[in-house]
């Protein structure tokens, strides 16, 4: 009997493999950084794609190994989101060899987006208490989007997320900007974890800080949208490393906001985060102060710890779905 589902993720900067059971418990996970040179800002779709065709093998033998050779299914992530217009070469990677074993095995394959992995991943934990239609913001190296949204089966009786656009950023991303900053100040791409941590470790500095008076200004939101560019200007002028606190304060009361007015206006209390950003210990933190001290309505749910980035987790949680 094949009990076990692969799943499978090539997206922009990271090769992913997971192996989940017919009780979805995760029983495998792997998953690398491509390697990105010193200094840059990201490689090109072509030099991801052969990197990716490099690390799966090695990956997706390890995981059919554990498996003892019982792979019933396989998930894996063929497009970013779910548009008509959304294609990246890298994913391609992934799809290609998830289509050669679900050939080579006589299995069958389910096709997602990468946005549908990570809003599954962020909340399978957390379905029995769900309702749909709900809100959750992607915040990742390549997205910063606010989405409404829903399961639903396709005419193939296949399930899906739909998703609908209710804010976000206008221009770069929220990991755009701390991986533009971070590389500034000389950190490794992506510089988001390297940020991130300083800004935990600094958190003090704010207590002496009046917003107000400093460079950095609060960000702009208008009707669930912001743009993010401004900031990154700012943050440049005077480029040092002791505003990462700062920084990464203002991207807080920003996704503070945004949940604030998805609740005002939409009624929806428990908003629901996703994406690497979405690891961010000093946000996790921050968030759960801000939402303390107003005593807030509405709940921000982030996923368990190693859940927020890119992985294939929640491709292969999403096809055992179909049963």
């Amino acid at each position: 009997m094949n009990n076990y589902t692969l799943g499978i993720d090539t997206s922009n900067y990271k090769t992913s493999i997971a192996l989940v059971d017919e009780d979805d418990k995760l029983v495998y996970s792997r998953s690398e950084f491509l390697d990105v040179k010193k200094g840059s800002l990201g490689l090109r779709q072509q030099t991801a794609f052969f990197m990716h065709n490099s690390k799966l093998p090695i990956f997706i033998d390890e995981a059919i190994k554990y498996s003892n050779y019982k792979i019933g299914k396989i998930g894996v992530s063929k497009i970013p989101r779910n548009m008509p217009d959304s294609y990246m070469p890298v994913f391609m990677a992934g799809y290609n060899i998830a289509r050669v074993l679900s050939s080579a095995l006589n299995i069958p394959i389910y096709e997602y987006s990468h946005q549908e992995g990570h809003i599954e991943a962020s909340v399978h934990n957390y379905m029995d208490s769900i309702s749909f239609p709900s809100a959750i913001m992607h915040l990742s190296g390549g997205t910063s989007e606010v989405l409404k949204f829903s399961l639903y089966k396709n005419e193939e009786n296949i399930l899906h997320y739909d998703t609908k656009i209710i804010g976000g950023s206008k221009d770069i991303s929220i990991g755009q900007l701390f991986d533009r900053i971070g590389v500034n100040l000389n950190f490794n791409f992506p510089s988001g974890k390297y940020l991130d941590e300083y800004a935990l470790n600094h958190i003090n500095i704010l207590d002496d800080v009046d917003i107000r008076k400093e460079k950095l200004s609060y960000i702009k939101l208008n009707d669930g949208f912001f743009n993010l560019s401004g900031l990154e200007t700012q943050m440049k002028k005077t480029l040092d490393i002791k505003n990462i606190p700062l920084l990464f304060y203002l991207i807080t009361d920003l996704l503070y906001r945004i949940s604030e007015e998805i609740y005002n206006k939409i009624g929806i209390r428990q908003i629901y985060m996703c994406g690497g950003v979405s690891e961010s210990n000093f946000i996790r933190y921050m968030m759960r102060q801000m939402i303390e001290i107003d005593n807030s309505p509405f709940k921000v749910i982030f996923p368990e710890k190693g859940l927020s980035g890119d992985n294939a987790i929640g491709v292969a949680w999403l096809a055992n779905k179909n049963k």
